[in-house]
């Protein structure tokens, strides 16, 4: 069996603008959308655990991507059930040269790397972990590739394992766009030089004192005088 999916966080963008493309039926989709004025586009694929179908799988999934007029994508994120370099499997060996040197392909023909080995060129974290023969065995299958232009907004990059009950660890990796952060207006705040002012401070203390004077004269409380609304008009005019 196989199966990929995307999950989209509803309150941050609506699902219904975003493009879907099935590449290759329970193996590889893609996305296309648009966050803060910026098109991103990503594939998702599960890749066959089988070296020969693995090698023609990446021929494919280029090949689809271009039926479907899809440009090269920014993230390329998945089960790639192949490594490729030794450094990637415990104990260290070299895997099936064909099924790499197809993805070496796909990878020059989308111009993506794996920026986390990038990142971390000497580390050995691995994503799935089994025994054979009573022996234990790990690999790095689970990867996210990006572009060069959006690897310069990635961060946060972790191997960790999932709530969910499974034989693979999570990849995760945080990505904020060339045009973020989103910053509203925020706190209002006074410079810190004018608490040395004495003539600003004399003014603010007597506009306080009159708003304690003011507070302590209402006797009955109603949505045109209140402390709250004395104390609003109390800020934007002091």
């Amino acid at each position: 069996s196989a199966g990929v999916a995307f999950i989209i966080n509803k309150d941050l963008m609506d699902a219904n603008q975003i493009d879907k493309y099935e590449l290759i039926k329970g193996r590889a989709i893609a996305i296309k959308l648009t966050w803060k004025h910026e098109e991103t586009l990503l594939v998702n694929v599960y890749a066959p655990n089988n070296k020969r179908e693995n090698q023609r799988f990446w021929e494919t999934v280029n090949r689809e991507r271009l039926s479907h007029h899809l440009r090269k994508p920014d993230f390329v994120l998945g089960d790639f059930n192949l490594t490729e370099e030794p450094i990637d499997q415990s104990p260290p060996k070299h895997d099936n040269a064909g099924a790499k040197n197809a993805l070496r392909d796909f990878r020059i023909i989308t111009e993506i790397l794996d920026q986390w080995r990038h990142a971390y060129p000497k580390a050995r974290e691995f994503t799935y972990r089994a025994m054979i023969d009573n022996k234990p065995i790990k690999s790095r299958l689970d990867r996210i590739y990006v572009t060069k232009e959006r690897a310069k907004f990635t961060f946060d990059w972790s191997i960790s394992p999932s709530s969910v009950p499974t034989d693979h660890w999570l990849v995760t990796v945080r990505y904020t766009p060339k045009n973020s952060p989103y910053i509203g207006k925020g706190r209002w705040t006074t410079l810190l030089q004018i608490l040395n002012d004495k003539t600003t401070m004399n003014h603010v203390e007597e506009r306080g004192l009159k708003l304690q004077e003011d507070i302590k004269q209402i006797s009955t409380r109603t949505d045109q005088n209140n402390a709250q609304i004395l104390w609003h008009k109390f800020k934007l005019n002091t």
